[in-house]
C-alpha cells in the first residue's frame, strides 16, 4: 500500500475478516491493528528509518463533556525520500466513561481499559502533513 491509501487498505483489511471500523471494541480493534502493522507494509516508507511506525497513547481528558479515558492507536507514515517529511497519521480512537481512579492509575493498570468491551471509537482519522 501507500501510505496515503491507509485508511482504504485498513478497512479493506478489516473486511477480509468480516469485520467494520464501527464495530470493533477496544481489543478487537487493538489486535486489528497489530495485525494490520505487522502484515501490510507502506512501500514509501523506509521501516528501516522509522518511516512506519505504531504509536499509542492514553489519558484522562475533559473537553467540556466531563472526563473521559481515551486511548489512541496510531500508525504513522513517513514518506521516504520526501523533501518535506511528509507525514501520514492512521488514527483509532476510543473514549470510555472515566473512573475516579483513574488519575491514579501507573502503566501496569492502565491495562483495564484494554479489556473493556463495547466502547466506541470515536474516530479513525487519516491526517497528511508537511513538517519543514
Amino acid at each position: 500500500m501507500l501510505a496515503a491509501e491507509a485508511q482504504q487498505e485498513f478497512e479493506r483489511f478489516l473486511a477480509a475478516s468480516g469485520a467494520r471500523v464501527v464495530d470493533l471494541d477496544v481489543p478487537s480493534a487493538v489486535e486489528a491493528m497489530l495485525a494490520f502493522y505487522a502484515g501490510v507494509r507502506a512501500e514509501d516508507c523506509d521501516l528501516d528509518q522509522d518511516g512506519d511506525m505504531l504509536l499509542y497513547q492514553w489519558g484522562t481528558y475533559d473537553r467540556g463533556e466531563g472526563p473521559r479515558f481515551e486511548l489512541d492507536l496510531t500508525r504513522q507514515l513517513m514518506i521516504d525520500g520526501s523533501d518535506d517529511d511528509e507525514i501520514w497519521q492512521l488514527s483509532l480512537t476510543f473514549q470510555l466513561a472515566a473512573h475516579p481512579a483513574v488519575p491514579a492509575l501507573e502503566l501496569e493498570s492502565s491495562r483495564a481499559y484494554a479489556t473493556a468491551s463495547g466502547a466506541p471509537i470515536l474516530a479513525i482519522s487519516l491526517t497528511h502533513e508537511l513538517v519543514g
